[in-house]
């Protein structure tokens, strides 16, 4: 709780309540930054010498399933 909603309680005043959806995403327990957001194309970046992207599964909303 903010220092700003602390006082309003201790003031007792009326605290503005905003709801709205959201989307939530599954994501497994060990998942790592590259793999959530993407990460730089190092094989274009060597071969072609330009930057670019390569977007991951949650980032491109791919859907995988992993089976060990």
């Amino acid at each position: 709780m903010s220092q700003e909603v602390k006082e309003k309680l201790a003031r007792r005043e009326e605290i503005e309540v905003c709801q709205t959806k959201i989307n939530m995403v599954d994501l497994p327990l060990g998942a790592t930054e590259d793999r959530v957001c993407g990460t730089i194309d190092i094989e274009k970046a060597l071969t072609e010498g330009v930057k670019a992207f390569e977007p991951d599964s949650a980032a491109s909303g791919w859907n995988t399933v992993e089976r060990e």
